[in-house]
């Protein structure tokens, strides 16, 4: 942790400092690239970039402010709690209004009552600030993560992440019962106005993930046959959390819109520029979730099942 610190913090100061020096040459130049179509998103991706490595700047201030001068644990966490929303909700602002994004939500009556479990879609980083944005920010909730542990190379997620309760995950590591257990542990000491969220999907989706398990064992490409739009759900987190969730509802959330923005080459060709990005939430209450873990797979393949058919909807 301290090697991966001392490489990341310095390099989004020094790259936070770099872009700004340069501004003032290379905005002018983006936005003349911009005039070229295959590169009509550049000067949008410039602004995008350097409102990033701001975020992270003044996160990483507030986050060694906090950790000076409080020292009341409860204060303490909350105090990172907040930080960790503000980053959000600036990152959100910021991609919004740079790419000029239209976001409709629909099944926003799901989202009020008590904390809940949140299952999204996954497509692309920049909608993991979603639950937090559209959910538990406007409920006044906190939320725990299941993430990636590469996400720790993002300074704000080390530091913030590491002082909330939130789990990063080595999806390539050889014990994944030992990774279902500490899931299952995040998910049993849930606080009253805590939620979870977490991806079934494991990974960001893509046309070529989905093709390489289509040419792989017979199960899990027959698993991935029924899915145009998604990756099949990994039961082992999943039923992890069904079987030690203390009583919370699950929402999932299906999007469509997000797709463009997972690779650099269409932010700068601006391809995601002016995109719909439209939601779509939907709860199950926690009585209508089985008990056994038969009826708990059975579920999973259900409410997955009705996630494609949202998201061809969405895309229709």
């Amino acid at each position: 942790m301290i090697i991966r610190r001392l490489v990341s913090i310095p390099a989004i100061v020094l790259a936070t400092l770099v872009l700004t020096t340069i501004s003032p040459i290379a905005l002018p130049l983006s936005l003349l690239i911009s005039l070229v179509p295959a590169s009509r998103g550049a000067f949008r991706t410039y602004l995008f970039a350097l409102g990033y490595l701001w975020c992270e700047f003044f996160g990483l201030l507030s986050l060694l402010l906090v950790w000076i001068f409080i020292r009341n644990p409860e204060r303490f966490l909350r105090a990172n709690r907040r930080i960790q929303e503000a980053w959000a909700t600036s990152l959100t602002t910021l991609g919004v209004k740079c790419y000029s994004l239209d976001i409709q939500v629909s099944g926003a009556e799901c989202l009020s009552g008590d904390a809940a479990i949140v299952l999204p879609r996954h497509t692309s980083i920049a909608e993991t600030v979603l639950p937090l944005v559209y959910y538990a920010i406007p409920q006044k909730f906190d939320l725990r993560y299941v993430m990636k542990q590469e996400l720790l190379w993002d300074p704000c997620l080390d530091v913030a992440g590491n002082r909330i309760p939130n789990l990063f995950i080595d999806r390539h590591g050889p014990d994944s019962e030992h990774a279902s257990q500490l899931i299952g542990d995040l998910t049993s000491t849930l606080g009253a106005r805590e939620g979870l969220v977490f991806f079934p999907e494991g990974t960001r989706f893509t046309p070529l993930k989905r093709q390489r398990l289509l040419g792989s064992g017979k199960s899990i490409a027959d698993m991935a046959k029924r899915y145009d739009d998604l990756l099949p759900p990994r039961l082992g987190g999943t039923l992890a959390i069904l079987q030690a969730n203390p009583g919370r509802d699950l929402i999932f959330l299906a999007h469509a819109g997000f797709e463009k923005s997972s690779q650099v080459i269409n932010l700068l060709n601006g391809s995601w520029v002016k995109s719909n990005v439209q939601l779509r939430f939907w709860r199950v209450p926690y009585a209508q979730i089985p008990t056994d873990a038969p009826g708990q797979t059975l579920f999973i393949e259900q409410q997955w099942a009705r996630m494609q058919v949202e998201v061809t909807a969405l895309n229709s």
